[in-house]
């Protein structure tokens, strides 16, 4: 894809794409390189096609956490994840397949996790409309992990690169 070498570098940082997003071919996954500090581990960041920017970890093991929580949460339009084969076991294989990247304490998280059942919530949203989700999560649980397990570099660059 074009768009993928397309993205501006500036004297900071220095963005190397590995992933495009499922959505759109413009929404891309990035290690974020700081060209001051060479040899400290990059960052992932989600680059937007309006060229914003979000942190999503401090490196790629965090990442890969922060993708397997997510994964935990599906919406009603979106629960393909749930609908193919074995839930579980495909869980299990991508723990299985991801373990090696993970620490000893993130993995044995997310095994704890993988033991619940599949629970329903809906939220009443502001507008006055319903959110309905599946999920293995308590209410909360998913923003507490990923502040105890992903988090994000104190000194975070704020990035407008379009």
């Amino acid at each position: 894809n074009q768009h993928l070498t397309q993205y501006p570098q500036n004297q900071k940082v220095f963005f190397a794409p590995f992933a495009r997003a499922v959505v759109d071919d413009y929404m891309v996954y990035c290690f974020c390189y700081n060209k001051e500090k060479p040899t400290q581990e990059p960052s992932v960041v989600f680059i937007r096609e309006d060229g914003e920017v979000d942190i999503l970890s401090r490196n790629l093991q965090n990442f890969i956490f922060y993708q397997l929580i997510k994964r935990l949460v599906a919406h009603f339009h979106d629960i393909s994840f749930i609908c193919y084969g074995d839930f579980y076991e495909n869980l299990r294989q991508t723990l299985r397949t991801h373990r090696r990247y993970l620490t000893e304490e993130q993995a044995e998280v997310l095994e704890e996790i993988y033991k619940r059942e599949i629970r329903e919530y809906t939220r009443k949203l502001t507008s006055g409309g319903c959110y309905t989700f599946l999920t293995l999560l308590h209410e909360g649980e998913e923003e507490t992990l990923l502040n105890k397990y992903n988090p994000l570099p104190k000194e975070t660059i704020l990035l407008k690169i379009l």
